[in-house]
């Protein structure tokens, strides 16, 4: 069995990948390296010296992996299709996939020995939304359960109709569609009720993956679709010094003076 963190890496700008990312993912490694041992894969879309720049950050070996894609939906059905077609991957092995902008600030593999008979752990938002799972950190266990669970939400993507003024195939959206049913059809201002305790475990729309609600403390990410900056700055300051919140995530280009104050406070200048 072995131990991964997967995310994606692309150093070109877009509407839905607002944020510097190639500030941003060397932090998000300098985190993974000091909280775990787990082997690091990156899809990138950028250059050989980026590369190097990621591997210096990390301080071990990372797989690099060629990410083609000319626009943001086709970057976001690579990125889920990537993971699915990793040979390398095994029977029971251990992943926690992950956007560039979060940080790592405790053990994240100790969730797999609290819910052993969990394929799928996704982290639900510690407030009411209209999506109310967060793509942006998601973790599995390897295994024919898990693939058939990335199948449908990857199925969701390539229809295209993921969202419902069909403005971008988002993975949060297709994730949705697929934890509820195919008749989903959120608006901004409604909120799903109830979202499953954290903890249950439950197999989506005919899936046979179970999949449980790990939390917000594996992805505390305060959205700026509902809160000022300045509650996003002070929700943040509070959870740097909560020991239970796992993973921030500083969603959205609002935030991330925070995660460069953060970074700076215990790595050094980066």
């Amino acid at each position: 069995m072995t131990d991964y963190v997967y995310c994606v890496v692309s150093s070109v700008r877009s509407r839905f990948l607002p944020c510097d990312a190639m500030r941003c993912a060397p932090i998000f490694l300098k985190s993974v390296a000091e909280h775990t041992d787990a082997a690091v894969i990156v899809s990138a879309l950028i250059t050989g010296v980026e590369q190097n720049e990621l591997t210096a950050a990390h301080g071990g070996d990372i797989q690099f992996i060629p990410l083609l894609a000319s626009d943001a939906t086709e970057l976001m059905m690579a990125k889920w299709r990537v993971l699915a077609g990793f040979d390398r991957l095994e029977e029971g092995d251990r992943i926690f996939v992950m956007d560039a902008d979060t940080v790592v600030k405790g053990d994240i593999f100790a969730v797999f020995d609290e819910y052993p008979d969990m394929d799928v752990g996704l982290t639900a938002r510690h407030y009411a939304h209209h999506e109310p799972y967060n793509a942006g950190v998601w973790c599995c266990r390897w295994g024919n359960a898990t693939k058939e669970f990335m199948r449908l939400v990857i199925e969701q993507m390539e229809r295209g109709t993921t969202r419902y003024d069909g403005s971008h195939n988002s993975d949060q959206m297709a994730l949705h569609r697929v934890l509820y049913d195919d008749t989903f059809v959120p608006r901004w201002n409604v909120n799903i009720d109830p979202v499953t305790p954290v903890g249950v475990s439950w197999s989506p729309n005919g899936c046979a993956a179970k999949v449980v609600n790990i939390g917000h403390q594996y992805n505390f990410c305060p959205g700026i679709d509902r809160f000022s900056p300045a509650d996003i700055k002070a929700a943040f300051c509070g959870a740097i010094d909560d020991p239970a919140i796992k993973v921030l995530h500083f969603k959205g280009d609002g935030s991330k003076d925070v995660m460069y104050a953060y970074a700076e406070d215990r790595y050094g200048r980066t």
